[in-house]
Formats: C-alpha cells, structure tokens, sequence
C-alpha cells in the first residue's frame, strides 16, 4: 500500500535503502538510460530533494506539503502532515550539516506504481542531534522530481 511507502511520510527508522550508491556512483535498471543522463537526472532530483529538506529546516511544514508529489499528497493532508513533522523535527535543533550520503536509481518500490524513483540519503547533523540519516524519496512525474517520501534516522 502507498500509505506504508510513505509510512505517513516521517519515520525514525533502524532500516537503510538497499544497495545505495555513493555520490559519483551511478546505477540503472533500465537497459536505454545512459549513464550521462542518469547522472544528469540524479543531480536534479538531488537539487530537488535539496531544496525541499530546506522547508523542513525553516519550519515550512505545509509550504512542504503543498511542494511534494500528488503520491504524498494523496497520503497525507497538509495539516496532518505539519501535526506529523513537527514534534518530531522541531526537537533536532537547527541544521548544523547536511551531505549527501547515497542515492539509488529505482524503478519500483513496494506499494508504489512502477515509476523512476531516486531514493536520496544526507548525512545530517543538528544542533540537538549530530548524527541523523535523512532519506528523502523522490519520484519523477510530468517531467518534475517530487517528494514522495521523508525520513529520520
């Protein structure tokens, strides 16, 4: 189910993403992507991904929601989400560091229509918690990267 993909959509995890890539490592399941588009397309849904952890960090819980893709729209709405990712951001402090980790081209993900995901992981650090994992889940839909799902750890 796409509710359990999105596990509404803020968890604290134990689990990490199976086999990621370090940055500068590429990977694909489809046979025609080149490996130059694939990078090209990892560093904008990176960017992207980018971009909407900094609406996290500036507390900007339902301009987030509304940034997201219809997936986690679908999932959770804009009020639940912010009741959801507050109590749980708010108490890590503000963001000290954030580097990417990892990122893993997908075509599938249990519960989610076949699609092209990048499953994105930073190394986080906070003023009240240094040593985080973020994943951010990405899923490219009308030519767009959008947040499909976010992460604690």
């Amino acid at each position: 189910m796409l509710a359990a993909l999105i596990a509404a959509t803020l968890a604290f995890t134990a689990g990490t993403p199976s086999d990621p890539i370090a940055p500068g490592q590429v990977a694909s399941e489809k046979g025609e992507e080149t490996m130059e588009n694939l990078v090209q397309e990892n560093a904008v849904a990176t960017e992207a991904a980018r971009n909407w952890v900094r609406l996290i960090d500036a507390g900007e819980y339902t301009e987030s929601w509304s940034e997201a893709g219809s997936m986690f729209k679908q999932a959770v709405t804009a009020d639940g989400w912010a009741a959801q990712v507050a109590p749980i951001r708010e108490p890590l402090g503000s963001l000290v560091s954030r580097t990417e980790k990892s990122i893993e081209a997908r075509t599938d993900l249990p519960g989610a229509p076949a699609g092209d995901y990048r499953m994105i992981s930073f190394d986080t650090a906070y003023s009240a918690s240094p040593e985080r994992v973020e994943t951010v889940v990405m899923h490219k839909e009308n030519g767009r990267w959008s947040v499909v799902g976010y992460f604690i750890r």
